[in-house]
């Protein structure tokens, strides 16, 4: 991995702005904006989106929207902003592409292979926390296959309480073309198997871990946390490694029951890691390269001080 840009203690004064924190981010490691609509004007292969704001070029107007696409020219998102400045629709495309529809200003393209990641319809589902209460981090990788993560805590101190993350996979089939979930997680508990990481949830449309299980069926994957008859092991009760003293972790796996319908095995996860001794937001482990999310920990600059 070569995570190496970054959001850092940001406070957004609004949703749209923590979006536009994640747009600006995204293009630094190597994504680029097909197309985009600041709800007056449309551009058709550019990235009109030049503000956190409100008015032209603005990502804080009702219905603005950008087509963003992975350095790969592979997969594609398209983000919209609602009718509040928390209220978004994310889709992605794992390889169509958003070319299809009628885009305008205020109304985004289409993919044939289009799947939620977030809300339903261009009136977007509430994401980021009440304005102006959190901070902000995040970091993005600019090599293949391009993970990337932003997440929030309150200002202060407290559970994480908003997340995204682009979570390539290791250990997958062979055959599986698209070995990648994405998390949407919102409210307190956000990175805590009792959040949306390793809840089973029945709709691909709510938030939690999403993906293709099977090339074909996009549904909710778990990530699986590890036990035995006693209890859970990871994440939160393994206790620090008996030969370093320091804390422990392990790689999240991702899969269906068989009680479940299109049940079976994802893969292993590149970004987010299970943590065996759990801290408060905001601490660092390994020498500031991993950042402190409820049960997991991110990627992180191995420099900052995060600020809480």
């Amino acid at each position: 991995m070569a995570f190496n840009q970054w959001i850092l203690n940001q406070a957004p004064a609004t949703g749209a702005e923590a979006i536009f924190n994640l747009k600006a981010m995204l293009k630094l490691a190597g994504w680029v904006v097909q197309s985009s609509g600041d709800a007056t004007s449309y551009f058709a292969a550019s990235d009109g989106i030049t503000t956190a704001g409100s008015g032209a070029g603005g990502m804080n107007n009702a219905n603005a929207w950008f087509r963003i696409q992975d350095p790969g020219a592979v997969r594609e998102l398209v983000v919209q902003r609602g009718s509040t400045s928390r209220a978004f629709w994310i889709r992605s495309s794992k390889s169509a592409k958003f070319v299809g529809g009628a885009p305008s200003a205020t109304v985004a393209p289409t993919a044939t292979d289009q799947q939620n990641e977030w809300g339903t319809s261009a009136t977007g589902t509430t994401l980021p926390p009440v304005d102006a209460t959190y901070r902000q981090q995040g970091g993005a990788d600019s090599a293949s296959p391009y993970g990337w993560w932003t997440a929030s805590y309150p200002t202060g101190g407290g559970d994480a309480n908003f997340g995204l993350v682009y979570e390539p996979l290791v250990e997958t089939d062979a055959a599986d073309t698209d070995p990648i979930v994405m998390l949407v997680t919102v409210a307190t508990l956000a990175f805590t198997p009792v959040g949306d990481i390793a809840i089973e949830t029945a709709s691909s449309t709510v938030s939690g871990v999403k993906g293709y299980i099977d090339g074909t069926n996009f549904v909710s994957i778990t990530g699986c946390t590890y036990g035995s008859a006693s209890g859970t092991i990871f994440p939160g009760a393994s206790g620090t490694n008996p030969h370093s003293t320091k804390d422990d972790a392990a790689s999240i796996m991702y899969a269906r029951r068989s009680a479940l319908t299109t049940p079976g095995y994802k893969g292993k996860g590149t970004v987010m890691r299970w943590e065996g001794t759990t801290r408060s937001e905001g601490d660092t482990k390994s020498a500031k390269t991993r950042i402190c999310f409820g049960n997991v920990t991110l990627p992180w600059d191995g420099v900052t001080t995060p600020t809480i």
